[in-house]
């Protein structure tokens, strides 16, 4: 007990001198994956289009033209007003995979609704031509999705990834009477220690609560002062084994308010052209848990649970310009050009660590004052330009259409006014790594006498140049398929009620920590499954 005691001493004694070392400081976690997320857009929106996968670039009669081609409006026979909302769900089939070879299977499901489009379409009289205005307001995409795990796992732990490197911190002690370090045995309340440039608090707190150790079998001793020096592996976590667990959670969605027009130049041949405001926001909350779940004696570590929240509230705007021609007879085609979207985004985070030992606690983050890693700032995201085009044929009732659209990811580009060279080093990992993606978008449409019946088909590559490797051994990339379906029903000559489903499925992976070292820690291998229903009604007069 006077062991024990007389460490804790010492424990105190470091934490409390290197905080108060510490300035403050912010520390984001933002990743090209997170930029992705907010700016990739799911291929259709719309009832009527989510049926066919938001085919429509040729030159479809529908709102949802703002986002595909707005040269499409013109082909309005008449005005409108449209509106849909939307069931969403998201499937997380997963397992997660411990060191040494223990799997447990995952599922998780989280569920959202809400408006999904709002349209008012003008048809502007005219002598000859066309000429169609028109406003919305259109989800675009839906971040939601979950990820549960749980698992005992022998052979690492979360601590040893705030293990820090050698040369940022260093322990001297006196010599024992006998002229030796003997282990712990010879630290005392009266020892000498240094810090020297440990400025991570977690490490402090993991190590005030015995879930990071002293390494005594790893000293050094200066011949000339006799000082020694613990250092290369200087912690090191005692635990035989921990329970575990974690929740992450995605939340958010991006929208558009759309204002556009499009204008017969000659026969069969519209030219059309919208702005669009992109607002919306992004939520991603980690919980993750671990508690010791050995009979080591060394260990009187008990329980810590991290907790990372980041925020984004972000806004920004585009173009797009569009055209749409008949080629022959029962063939349409179209092309599409999007400007560069300019997003502004503001970021909240924060991370707070709470540990327990055998009579003691502490958090981290919970104080105002505590924010090495957490705080807001702001950046800016462009988006390459986007080409689209577009072919559909119709014969009698059926009509096909397939779309194809190009995206050069690697001239994405992130900006800040604090902060550059965290920037600097990214934009230069998206030009390594991201790579050109050709998204592909099929759907037809069966027109019975009152009843339409719907399907589509969309792809989008990887824009990450090389795969990932599951826990398993097996190379994936995280390119998505969309696979939908959907029906219309004339109510009168003025009403139509649409329904429509849209699935994306992909892979992913999360790791919970980074070992030391390159070791291997827990990995969840993830497939995702989204599913989205909308139900729309359009009113012609």
């Amino acid at each position: 007990m006077l062991l024990k005691t007389n460490i804790s001493f010492v424990r105190h004694g470091l934490a409390a001198l290197a905080l108060a070392l510490l300035a403050p400081m912010g520390a984001h976690g933002q990743t090209i994956s997170d930029v992705l997320t907010i700016t990739r857009q799911a291929p259709a929106t719309g009832a009527r289009m989510m049926g066919m996968a938001g085919a429509g670039t040729a030159g479809l009669e529908d709102y949802a033209a703002f986002t595909y081609n707005p040269a499409a409006l013109g082909y309005y026979r008449h005005s409108e007003v449209a509106g849909s909302f939307y069931g969403f769900s998201a499937t997380n089939e997963a397992v997660f995979r411990l060191p040494g070879g223990n799997t447990s299977p995952l599922d998780e499901n989280i569920r959202n609704y809400g408006l999904g489009n709002l349209a008012y379409i003008y048809k502007v009289p005219t002598q000859r031509g066309s000429f169609v205005v028109g406003g919305g307001i259109n989800e675009v995409n839906n971040y939601a999705r979950e990820l549960s795990f749980e698992g005992v796992n022998g052979q690492n732990t979360l601590a040893e990834a705030y293990i820090p490197a050698p040369e940022q911190l260093t322990w001297d002690v006196n010599l024992g009477p006998d002229g030796e370090l003997d282990g712990e045995n010879d630290l005392n309340p009266d020892d000498e220690y240094t810090v020297n440039g440990l400025t991570n608090p977690f490490a402090l707190l993991l190590f005030d609560t015995y879930a990071l150790d002293i390494a005594y079998d790893n000293f050094e001793q200066d011949p000339a002062t006799g000082r020694v020096t613990l250092n290369g592996d200087l912690l090191r976590s005692p635990l035989a084994s921990v329970q575990q667990s974690g929740t992450l959670t995605e939340e958010g969605s991006r929208y558009e308010a759309n204002l556009g027009s499009a204008i017969e130049v000659a026969s069969d041949v519209m030219m059309g052209a919208s702005v669009n405001v992109i607002f919306g926001s992004y939520s991603f909350t980690n919980i993750y848990e671990e508690e010791n779940a050995g009979d080591s004696d060394e260990a009187n570590f008990e329980y810590l649970e991290l907790t990372d929240r980041i925020e984004d509230d972000f806004s920004g705007a585009n173009g797009r310009l569009g055209v749409s021609a008949r080629i022959v007879e029962g063939l349409r085609g179209g092309l599409m050009l999007e400007t560069p979207t300019y997003y502004s985004i503001k970021e909240t985070y924060s991370t707070e660590l709470y540990a327990e030992s055998e009579g003691l606690s502490d958090t981290y983050g919970d104080d105002n004052d505590e924010n090495f890693a957490s705080g807001e700032f702001e950046y800016q995201i462009t988006t390459p330009w986007q080409l689209g085009a577009g072919l559909a044929f119709s014969a009698g009732r059926a009509s096909i259409s397939g779309d194809l659209t190009f995206v050069d990811w690697s001239q994405l580009e992130l900006s800040s006014d604090t902060d550059r060279n965290t920037f600097d080093n990214l934009n230069q990992n998206i030009s390594q790594n991201l790579d050109i993606a050709l998204n592909a978008r099929f759907g037809g449409e069966y027109r019975f006498k009152q009843l339409s019946a719907r399907a589509g088909f969309a792809y989008q590559p990887d824009p990450f140049q090389s795969d990932l490797t599951s826990s398993d051994g097996e190379s994936f990339d995280k390119k998505r398929l969309f696979y939908s379906a959907g029906v219309g029903y004339r109510l009168s000559n003025r009403l139509e009620l649409d329904a429509a489903w849209m699935q994306e499925r992909f892979e992913d992976q999360y790791s919970p920590y980074t070992v030391a070292g390159g070791g291997r820690g827990p990995v969840a291998d993830e497939q995702i499954a989204r599913n989205r229903f909308v139900i729309g009604l359009r009113y012609a007069f």
